[in-house]
């Protein structure tokens, strides 16, 4: 009706407050304040006429992950899920319908790869205007970050570079640089608690 929005479908979220959603195709990503993702999918039955929202996966329930903004990345017919933590960290996650027995992952389990510390903190991630299939995020230190897919080789020359530079930082006390680098914030946080050294630190590849 004019001037008023007809409800379309109900889901009720698993977490105590939804700070974003985006969308792509039939598929919704949400991020909650404290719950993680939520990947769901909509759906028409065009035959009763009824619509219907269901959950594919979240994050897994044993985890703590501080969202504020979501958005999707799409490469080589691979779906990305972005979503930026309170923490300034970037969480880069997909959705496979099978179970992992052995990581305890997929299925309704989104499966998280390693997060990227950048330093400082974005609550806003958007699609270029310009650049197709990158992402910008306004930051807090007055600066504007782009975030974009790279292709496999890229992405092992790169996580080779950052190895470098992580062993050559100085190690104090004979700490292991590494560890070092792993955001205090971060560790508070326990998103992922069983992850070693969970945080690829921009702020290296920046300085």
């Amino acid at each position: 009706k004019k001037e008023t929005l007809d409800g379309m479908a109900m889901l009720d979220t698993m977490g105590p407050s939804i700070t974003s959603l985006c969308t792509v195709k039939n598929y919704i990503l949400a991020g909650d304040a404290i719950r993680g993702l939520q990947f769901a999918r909509f759906k028409h039955n065009k035959q009763q006429h009824t619509n219907s929202i269901s959950y594919l996966a979240k994050t897994h329930y044993s985890q703590t992950l501080p969202v504020v903004a979501v958005a999707t990345s799409v490469r080589d017919a691979n779906l990305g899920l972005i979503a930026l933590d309170a923490h300034g960290n970037i969480h880069v996650s997909s959705f496979s319908p099978h179970f992992d027995p052995i990581r305890g992952t997929g299925g309704d389990v989104l499966l998280h790869g390693r997060p990227f510390f950048m330093g400082t903190i974005s609550a806003s991630i958007v699609p270029s205007p310009v650049d197709t299939g990158a992402l910008l995020m306004p930051l807090s230190d007055g600066t504007m970050g782009r975030l974009f897919a790279v292709n496999p080789s890229d992405f092992t020359v790169l996580s080779r570079l950052f190895t470098h530079l992580v062993t050559m930082l100085p190690s104090p006390g004979s700490l292991h640089a590494g560890v070092q680098r792993e955001p205090v914030a971060y560790r508070q946080s326990q998103a992922l608690p069983d992850e070693p050294t969970p945080v690829v630190d921009g702020e290296v590849c920046r300085k």
